[in-house]
């Protein structure tokens, strides 16, 4: 055999050892594998799963109705049941220009800071701040229905006419109809009547 035939067998093992080689399309570290030594994979199949540790980001599904209240530098706040008790915060970077007509959502991008104590692949819950307004009185949102809401005047309801600011998910803010310290039923059903004889139960006090 001579040096050209040799020359060539190599070659075409290389080639084969290029064919079995596998190279991430980014630099990064390896955050999760999916695959181990000795499978047998498919075209397609995830291996490995390759990222950066810093920066992170938070990809959230914004309502349609909502989105013209976003803007790029505003402040969201991110709730987790792994950190329950700390406040954790982003930034919106980016918001995609066209949004998804099924599921009518607008992607949205939030740049965490570097010290955040979130890890890659966990879920939150993202609640941008479009406005913010010092000592607002607040309502629980379930507690209005038809811009009313029931307040429970001795052991008597009592239905009331409010006029609702800014709307939130969990909180409300009422500009009148209600006062400071004054009870609401929450969540407003239809069953309840303005009039009705009602028993507050106090909840039991945690162990």
């Amino acid at each position: 055999m001579d040096l050209k035939q040799i020359q060539a067998l190599i070659s075409v093992q290389v080639g084969k050892i290029d064919d079995y080689s596998i190279a991430s399309p980014m630099d990064g570290v390896v955050l999760r594998r999916d695959g181990e030594i000795g499978e047998i994979t498919e075209v397609g199949q995830i291996l490995f799963r390759v990222g950066v540790s810093r920066p992170l980001e938070v990809v959230a599904e914004v309502n349609e109705e909502d989105i013209p209240r976003v803007a790029i530098g505003q402040t969201a706040l991110l709730r987790t049941g792994a950190f329950p008790q700390d406040r954790l915060e982003a930034k919106v970077r980016e918001i995609t220009l066209m949004g998804d007509p099924v599921t009518k959502t607008f992607r949205v991008r939030l740049s965490l800071p570097d010290d955040t104590a979130l890890r890659p692949g966990m879920s939150v819950e993202a609640n941008v701040i479009s406005r913010e307004k010092s000592n607002a009185l607040l309502a629980p949102s379930d507690a209005i229905q038809d811009n009313s809401v029931f307040v429970i005047d001795g052991g008597t309801l009592r239905k009331r006419k409010v006029q609702v600011g800014i709307r939130g998910t969990r909180q409300s803010e009422i500009l009148s109809g209600l006062s400071d310290g004054e009870r609401v039923v929450t969540p407003a059903r239809s069953e309840l009547k303005d009039g009705s004889r009602v028993r507050v139960v106090e909840p039991p006090d945690k162990p």
